[in-house]
């Protein structure tokens, strides 16, 4: 067992997800987690990013239940300055910006569905600006 891992047990599920977290984490890749509540997602996702080359960077954890359906491209991708009344300035979103970190899209499931079709395009990698 890795003594610096987030996964704590020995049976061989959890070797099999700690050989996929070492596997996939330092690849910078996207990594889609799925599981009952409690089943250890969000620990899974802190062993992915420890893992990663971003890892001196911040792991942000949005809980998806608590984006309205209206700020989630704002969010995500950013907004101009003037595409609506509060936008006085541009405002990069979490998914575009120029520094590295990771984010951990929590419970992804209460999303609206319109909603996880532009994360879907967001990580398809279409175009992210919220216009």
């Amino acid at each position: 067992m890795n003594e610096d891992s987030y996964l704590i047990g020995s049976s061989r599920h959890i070797i099999n997800v700690r050989g996929f977290c070492g596997l996939f984490g330092p690849r910078g890749i996207t990594v889609v987690t799925v599981g009952e509540t409690g089943t250890g997602k969000s620990v899974v996702a802190v062993e992915l990013h420890c893992l990663s080359a971003r890892s001196t960077h911040p792991l942000v954890r949005i809980p998806a239940a608590e984006l309205k359906s209206e700020l989630i491209q704002g969010k995500l991708a950013g907004v101009v300055q003037g595409a609506f009344t509060s936008a006085n300035k541009d405002r990069d979103g979490l998914l575009v910006t120029d520094w590295p970190i990771d984010v951990f899209l929590d419970d992804i499931q209460d999303l609206p569905m319109d909603s996880q079709g532009y994360l879907l395009d967001c990580l398809d990698g279409k175009p992210l600006r919220a216009e």
